[in-house]
């Protein structure tokens, strides 16, 4: 017996001497837990970095919701012993016997550790749970029509530690998208009070077949008597949906799914002068569509009018369980020509996802009288009258008569002459000299009208009218403005715009047109000022010809 417990010792000695080999071990906190509690899971590392370790086999089954790493030194019978630990705290993603799986690190491997989740039991809303609903406006939509999508969550009291899982989808192609922001708000439920969380999103098929909508999920605590708190969970149900394919029987340059879609129109003048401009204003809505899904609007061309529309405004509203989206378009209008002018019929062909068929939305074609235009009469400027200028008088030489008697010499008497001559030449010319005579005044001018015919060159992208109603809006303003040059240095900010104008109209031609919009839009706000006139130094001629 002796021998043997000496030579367990010698034994014993022997190993303690002989490095241990790396370890890498787990260990579960426990084996059964209820759905939606936390469950530590310790690994623990002899040799390598945990920080390197891929957790990556757990994310089927769970959820990594916090962890921690601490590491020790030891020295047992002179020899240096090392650890490191690693601390997961893993919530099950559901309920069932699942199954911690391996873990490796520097090619050593954790145990399989089993792990029991039992169903929670969840509270009512009576006693203080939760609940999620979920609803959906179409479970067969047509393909591009928006469904919409929403979660309607019930609290029967304070939540701690909340966190919501969004809806996904999981399969099929579609856009998804948050309505408007979350609102909260108190209701009366089964005799008590309990707070109502919605939340809406808009889901847009974008090619035909099985649409799968993973259903949102919400996870909190809730004070318990037993335990500090106690973790609480619902979610709402999957949701599939049936997309349809665009029918064979639409005929329609834009495939637009709606509810209901109508277009109108408004004047803002029914008075029609030929070159005189009036704005059309069409107002395109239609229900149960977004902005995305809204096509172009297609103007077709008119005999005799010309058409310029303005870049189009689009809203997009929510009312109740429908998306309504609205298009303003403005159109300028000028008649070419006094008569009748026909505008052709607008027309937006849409497939009506209530009654199942192709509709269309249309402005009936109109014809227009349109009246002469009213020519702006040229005033008849008169030569200007030269005023008669009378010949000069030749002062009459005087007439001296010398008296030997009086007393006064003779050559007093020629002074006297001399000097009364001069005065006479100087009074009599100013005399006659004619009044400055004063111009007639300028007609007056438009210079609104000028202002308009500038936006709508501008609008139509023409070059050389643009150029023509500009200098001529500056020159009724003051005639000092003759030329692009000098209509730069009195707006700097037009400086870009105003030769990029000149090199269209004199550098060699180019393939890209000239667009007119970024010159209109900077002087839709100037106002052109007189020039002051120059200071002239004494003694400095006016210039003969000053402009």
């Amino acid at each position: 017996m002796v021998k043997a417990f000496q030579a367990w010792v010698m034994v014993s000695l022997l190993l303690a001497g002989v490095p241990a080999s790396a370890q890498l071990d787990a260990l579960l906190e426990r084996g059964a837990i209820e759905e939606g509690d936390v469950v530590r899971l310790q690994i623990t590392s002899t040799e390598g970095e945990l920080d390197q370790l891929d957790l990556s086999p757990l994310e089927k089954d769970f959820t990594v919701v916090s962890r921690s790493r601490m590491s020790s030194t030891s020295l047992v019978n002179g020899s240096l012993t090392r650890s490191e630990q690693l601390m997961l705290g893993l919530q099950p993603k559901h309920s069932g016997d699942l199954v911690i799986p391996p873990l490796t690190l520097a090619g050593e491997t954790t145990q399989s550790l089993a792990l029991k989740v039992l169903p929670a039991q969840q509270l009512t809303l009576e006693q203080g749970g939760i609940e999620l609903l979920v609803t959906a406006s179409s479970l067969s939509p047509k393909v591009q029509q928006p469904v919409i999508y929403r979660m309607t969550l019930f609290i029967g009291q304070q939540l701690y530690n909340a966190s919501l899982e969004p809806p996904e989808v999981i399969s099929g192609d579609a856009l998804m998208e948050p309505l408007g922001e979350q609102q909260q708000y108190q209701q009366q439920l089964k005799g008590q009070n309990v707070t109502v969380v919605e939340q809406i999103w808009a889901i847009t098929p974008q090619k035909s077949g099985t649409l799968v909508i993973k259903p949102p999920r919400l996870m909190a605590q809730v004070p318990a008597q037993n335990r500090r708190a106690k973790r609480i969970s619902a979610v709402g149900d999957q949701l599939t949906l049936t997309v349809g394919a665009v029918p064979a029987a639409f005929k329609g340059p834009s495939w637009l799914p709606a509810e209901q879609v109508t277009m109108t129109e408004q004047w803002s003048s029914e008075a029609l002068r030929a070159g005189e401009p009036v704005t059309r204003t069409i107002t395109l809505q239609v229900e149960g569509i977004g902005k995305e899904q809204l096509p172009p609007l297609t103007l077709p061309e008119g005999e005799g009018i010309k058409q310029y529309a303005a870049a189009p405004e689009i809203d997009e509203q929510f009312n109740g369980d429908t998306l309504i989206t609205t298009l303003t378009q403005a159109v300028t209008l000028i008649p070419e020509r006094a008569g009748k002018v026909t505008l052709p019929a607008v027309r937006l062909p849409w497939w009506s996802v209530v009654d199942n068929q192709q509709q269309s939305a249309e402005l009936a074609a109109r014809t227009l009288t349109v009246a002469a235009g009213v020519t702006p009469s040229t005033p008849q400027v008169l030569p200007e009258s030269q005023p008669r200028i009378a010949p000069p008088v030749k002062p009459a030489a005087p007439v001296v008569a010398v008296d030997s008697d009086s007393g006064i010499a003779p050559w007093l008497w020629g002074i006297a002459g001399l000097l009364v001559g001069g005065l006479l030449g100087w009074y009599v010319p100013r005399r006659q000299r004619p009044k400055p005579s004063i111009p007639p005044a300028r007609p007056s001018v438009d210079i609104a009208a000028l202002q308009q015919r500038f936006q709508q060159a501008c609008l139509a992208n023409d070059a050389s009218a643009a150029r023509a109603a500009l200098l001529q809006w500056a020159g009724a303003v003051d005639p000092n403005y003759q030329t692009l040059t000098q209509i730069i240095d009195a707006v700097p900010a037009a400086r870009e715009q105003l030769i990029e104008l000149e090199q269209v109209l004199y550098a060699a031609p180019t393939k890209t047109p000239w667009q007119g919009a970024d010159l209109g839009q900077v002087f839709r706000s100037v106002a052109f000022e007189k020039k002051p006139s120059p200071s002239l130094d004494k003694g400095q001629l006016r210039p003969l010809y000053p402009h």
